[in-house]
């Protein structure tokens, strides 16, 4: 039930103009988890294209309070996501992780662009995570330092 109400909320608040069109139901999937990325994100807005387009324009918003995750779906070649003054990257492969961040939300206008035609459909969306607290082990790692 809350997932569906952020899902509305986001939706509603991130509708503009100049967005990707909005992924038909299931293109992404509800729940999101990729090894070594998230666990159990819930997705809270996704836009699509066609294949022929090889540009979204996507305004991604995760809450203020939460936990991020972009996620991208695509097939051939490379995909690269600009935003506030960064990037991030990644060879095309399905349904694949792209950048997380812990705390502080997300309010970003995305430019998101594949480098070849994709066979099909292709999108990008915006899951609310949770970052893993740090283990013991890596805490003591943190406070030793880099080895010398």
């Amino acid at each position: 039930m809350v997932a569906l109400v952020a899902l509305t909320v986001a939706a509603a608040a991130c509708s503009a103009s100049g967005d990707a069109p909005t992924a038909p139901v299931g293109f992404f999937p509800q729940v999101f988890s990729g090894r070594g990325f998230v666990t159990k994100a819930q997705l809270l807005k996704a836009g699509a294209v066609s294949p022929a387009s090889k540009k979204i324009s996507f305004h991604a918003v995760a809450p203020k309070s939460g936990d991020w995750a972009l996620v991208v779906r695509c097939y051939r070649g490379t995909v690269r996501s600009d935003f506030g003054g960064g990037y991030a990257g990644l060879p095309c492969n399905g349904t694949s992780g792209l950048i997380a961040g812990c705390a502080g939300g997300l309010n970003e206008h995305l430019s998101v662009t594949v480098h070849q035609k994709q066979p099909q459909r292709w999108g990008i969306a915006v899951y609310r995570s949770e970052c893993a607290p740090e283990s013991a082990a890596e805490r003591r790692i943190k406070e030793r330092g880099a080895p010398r």
